[in-house]
């Protein structure tokens, strides 16, 4: 009963969110010449902006949001409300201005609008370097960072667009909230850069053991340095950042292998699928790790249930 009160309730606040915005544009005063297809821009505009920001909250590893619907099912939410915020930036600016084609004459047009197309191609970037990234040939690492950097570019290049417009965001309570949310980005931010890895850093791992196991799978044994460890349930993972500073941008998520009832080491079993899995061989004992965890639902400690059953196999090809 916890966990579903604690959804109810993060759907109410991301409702709010979005619907927040709306105020700008339905509760303000509007301009003569200015009609509703104009405030109806506006407004699919803001709300895009918020789904943006909401973007950031999906992914900052913030365990009371993920718990009670499971990280699985927050990334899938995190990429289908990608879709929606693009769909709704991408019609604001068809409805504003001069018109699209206006982009292309970059030069010519005010700082409003230079921002607001340099927040548009930062997301149409972010997108197909997304949707496309194997295509592209992007690594797992080189799609993390630019996915980061075109992210925040994208949402502080709108930040930006708004403050400069300035006609929905005039007057006083306009003001309070949109300091709000931008101080809502802000701090995420730096929740994510900068206070995660901090705590991260003062809690240290190192590689222990490296065990070769079949099937191409390598079992990283870590015990921690300096302090007590953590407690994890069985079906629980963690973002690892090895042999990297716990402010690089990328990590890898991997599920606990050990039992969760020993106390000390933990260990990982990583299958060789990737750029990052395929050199975990190679990593050297005494290797410093950073652990980030423990995350997910996905335990029978979680549910309530007469029993379960847990079927596990192996595909034909596999070495038996």
């Amino acid at each position: 009963m916890r966990a579903t009160a604690q959804g109810i309730v993060w759907v109410g606040v991301f409702l709010g969110i979005c619907v927040a915005p709306l105020a700008f544009a339905l509760m303000g005063v509007s301009r003569p010449g200015q009609g509703f297809w104009t405030d109806f821009s506006v407004a699919l505009g803001f709300v895009g902006l918020a789904l943006m920001g909401i973007e950031f909250a999906l992914v900052a590893r913030v365990r009371a949001v993920a718990e009670p619907f499971g990280t699985d099912a927050v990334i899938q939410f995190h990429r289908e409300i990608g879709y929606v915020g693009l769909v709704f930036v991408l019609t604001h600016t068809a409805l504003s201005g001069p018109g699209v084609f206006a982009a292309f004459a970059v030069t010519e047009l005010p700082w409003r609008a230079r921002f607001a197309v340099l927040a548009v191609l930062a997301l149409l970037v972010l997108m197909v370097t997304s949707v496309w990234r194997r295509r592209l040939r992007l690594s797992y690492e080189v799609w993390q960072v630019l996915h980061t950097v075109m992210a925040t570019l994208a949402v502080t290049a709108a930040l930006v667009h708004v403050l400069l417009v300035n006609h929905y965001v005039d007057s006083l309570w306009k003001q309070v909230l949109w300091a709000i949310m931008s101080a809502a980005f802000v701090g995420l931010l730096l929740w994510i850069r900068i206070v995660r890895p901090l705590r991260l850093w003062r809690r240290p791992w190192v590689v222990e053991q490296v065990i070769p196991e079949r099937g191409e799978i390598t079992v990283l044994v870590l015990r921690p340095r300096g302090h007590g460890g953590l407690c994890f349930q069985p079906g629980q993972f963690a973002w690892i950042t090895v042999g990297r500073s716990p402010f690089s941008v990328t990590a890898h998520p991997f599920s606990f292998s050990s039992s969760a009832e020993t106390d000390g080491t933990v260990a990982v079993a990583i299958k060789a699928l990737g750029d990052f899995t395929s050199g975990v061989s190679a990593v050297p004992p005494g290797t410093t790790v950073y652990v980030d965890g423990p995350h997910g639902v996905f335990s029978i400690d979680q549910y309530e249930g007469a029993g379960f059953c847990l079927i596990a196999g192996e595909s034909a090809s596999s070495p038996r």
